[in-house]
């Protein structure tokens, strides 16, 4: 477990060199993983998929982006996007794509300022996440333990088999519209 935070603190520091570098707002794609256990080949694929389709995103909106770096961590895949944009914009573009891409609700994209702070969704006055089970606000079932570890990961494990077998046959579905 002391990887996994070390991990994060040193995410940390390198979104702020890099807010520091380019004075502008940095993207930071990662995955909602519970428990200890943060990279499989599965996991790989997800944040992958999730990455292209999250620029893809970007470009339809006709953003460019200015820096881009993918890597691994003890804390799972992680990526580093640079747009410019206002922090504001891009926390929504994000909010809009996780909350409708097929695999939108593992993915954790979070936006820091200038300010070297994360703006969230409570700061644009929108409802907080939901969960991934039963729907309730993840918050409050993440502090009541509401779900089991074990049910958790096979959700987020049956969401990124469905999704391959949308990628193998892309006629069976739209990948971009959430399958609830």
């Amino acid at each position: 477990m002391m990887e996994i935070l070390t991990a994060r603190e040193n995410r940390w520091l390198y979104t702020n060199t890099l807010v520091e570098t380019y004075k502008l707002p940095v993207i930071i794609i990662t995955l909602n993983i519970p428990g200890e256990h943060k990279y499989n080949e599965d996991y790989l694929y997800c944040h992958n998929a999730i990455t292209k389709d999250f620029v893809d995103w970007l470009y339809s909106r006709k953003l460019s982006i200015l820096y881009f770096e993918a890597r691994v961590d003890k804390d799972g895949p992680e990526v580093f996007i640079i747009v410019n944009s206002s922090i504001n914009d891009l926390k929504k573009i994000a909010i809009d794509f996780e909350e409708n891409h097929f695999l939108g609700r593992v993915a954790d994209i979070d936006v820091k300022g200038k300010d070297k702070k994360m703006v969230s969704r409570r700061d644009l006055g929108l409802d907080e996440r939901r969960c991934l089970i039963c729907d309730n606000p993840a918050r409050k079932c993440i502090l009541s333990n509401t779900h089991t570890l074990k049910d958790l990961l096979i959700v987020i494990d049956e969401l990124v088999s469905k999704y391959k077998l949308m990628e193998e046959n892309p006629n069976g579905a739209d990948n971009f519209e959430k399958n609830s």
